[in-house]
């Protein structure tokens, strides 16, 4: 009986001091509760940069954006979009609407010019099969699995057997030549690989672009290491109906198309690459012999367009005696292959595409 005061003066203290503490806590809450967006600390040096990343997407954000964070475009998870399982031959092809997006994939934004560029993100990409005839040890292997294997390269001459980085600026400046490329240009480039044509041109030309490729390790390479000025993303060359119509001033590749294996593919490729140039621009691409798609070929796949078309051999058109090597075919001593410049002279319509002209077997192509 002696110890029940003190215990129930205790007991009354303690509730007493729950009390206060709740009262203050909701006093202060009331008075110090933000009337807008929370700022993060974003630029802090102990926050990861992952974390960084996930504090600014739930930061609002003003309406306009002028630059994607390399953080967002380096690697994208995707959903994997099933495909066939082999290349199809193009049918004719309905262009797709500048304001139009592909609804059944997931996308993220990339800014080119001059409004927002829808990118696709990546798939595996592995239904694009090299036929075995082109691997000399037979194994089933993805155009994405060969060049992620090459992309340790990217930091010194590229992935290009032999030819160095020299070679391939020396290549440029032809490139850049035949096409008529002019400072200020936009440029699409297809198979851009580690970025290094983009970066070229625009330390040497003041020429900026935008470049795809399947191997989603040199294009991370490409957003790193490369002019800030260009974009990059993975995506299907087969399959560009995300690019807008009378879009880029030019359109450019150099040793990549051929990789489709399939000449009616290799022909809708050219015309989609024409398709997304403005009037008035090009569309260049190198590195093509016969084997591939023969010149005879070209004018009936993009004949019905209106174009220009121009075909240089290239053991002309290049100082093959600047360069330390010039990129070869298999089994060849001296370069058998040929640029192809076409030159667009009037905006190209959704009409234009709805009948695709040719039809191609193993050896030929004829128009259907």
């Amino acid at each position: 009986m002696k110890g029940s005061k003190p215990r129930r003066a205790l007991q009354v203290s303690t509730v007493m001091k729950i009390i206060v503490a709740i009262f203050f806590f909701v006093v202060g809450w009331k008075l110090g509760a933000p009337s807008g967006p929370i700022t993060y600390p974003l630029a802090s040096t102990n926050v990861p940069t992952a974390t960084k990343m996930i504090l600014k997407m739930a930061t609002p954000q003003p309406a306009e954006a002028t630059e994607v964070p390399k953080e967002l475009t380096t690697k994208h998870k995707a959903e994997k979009i099933e495909d066939d399982d082999e290349i199809q031959a193009a049918p004719g092809q309905e262009e797709t609407p500048k304001e139009s997006v592909n609804p059944n994939a997931k996308y993220a934004i990339m800014y080119g010019r001059p409004e927002a560029l829808m990118c696709p993100l990546e798939s595996t990409f592995d239904y694009l099969q090299i036929p075995l005839k082109h691997l000399p040890r037979k194994k089933r292997t993805s155009v994405r699995e060969k060049y992620n294997r090459r992309a340790h390269n990217c930091a010194a001459n590229g992935i290009w057997n032999k030819v160095t980085a020299n070679d391939h600026y020396i290549i440029l400046e032809g490139m850049q030549r035949m096409a008529k490329m002019k400072s200020g240009a936009y440029v699409f480039d297809w198979g851009t690989g580690c970025g290094e044509k983009l970066k070229f041109l625009t330390e040497k030309f003041n020429i900026s672009g935008f470049g795809i490729d399947v191997s989603d390790l040199t294009i991370r390479y490409a957003q790193v290491n490369t002019t800030k000025r260009n974009h990059y993303c993975v995506a299907d060359g087969t399959k560009m109906e995300w690019i807008p119509s009378n879009y880029f001033d030019h359109s450019i590749s150099f040793g990549s198309v051929y990789h489709v294996y399939n000449r009616t593919m290799f022909c809708h490729v050219l015309r989609e690459m024409v398709r997304i140039t403005v009037p008035g621009g090009s569309v260049y691409n190198g590195w093509t012999e016969n084997g591939e798609y023969k010149r005879e070929h070209v004018e009936p796949c993009l004949g019905d367009l209106p174009v220009e078309i121009k075909i240089f051999e290239e053991r002309e058109v290049f100082p093959l005696t600047k360069l330390d090597h010039f990129p070869l075919k298999a089994q060849q001593d001296t370069p058998n292959t040929y640029s192809l410049v076409v030159f667009k002279h009037k905006p190209t319509t959704p009409e234009h595409f709805k009948h695709f002209p040719i039809s191609c077997t193993t050896h030929k192509c004829v128009k259907v």
